[in-house]
């Protein structure tokens, strides 16, 4: 039902979890913020692959990314800019 009305551009916002993490495509996703932080590769191209699916009058797909304040997570933040770089996104 979500994902109908989101499609249909009848909601704008959806925040999800590990739910949408994995397996799903939503072609008409636009905008990606990743504030679930981490430095995997995998699970960081499969949250960010749920907005690179081209369609019809979609150009591009803005992501948003945090870089923390703190040693450990700043160092998660710099791993996953190198993968969008090495990506070709930035």
């Amino acid at each position: 039902k979500v994902r109908v009305a989101f499609d249909e551009k009848k909601i704008k916002v959806v925040i999800c979890t590990v739910v949408w993490k994995e397996g799903i495509d939503i072609p008409s996703l636009d905008c990606v913020i990743n504030a679930a932080g981490g430095k995997s590769e995998i699970a960081t191209l499969q949250a960010i692959g749920r907005g690179l699916t081209k369609i019809e009058g979609k150009d591009e797909t803005e992501i948003i990314d945090f870089l923390d304040p703190y040693k450990f997570l700043a160092q998660h933040a710099i791993m996953r800019l190198q993968i969008y770089v090495k990506m070709g996104w930035l």
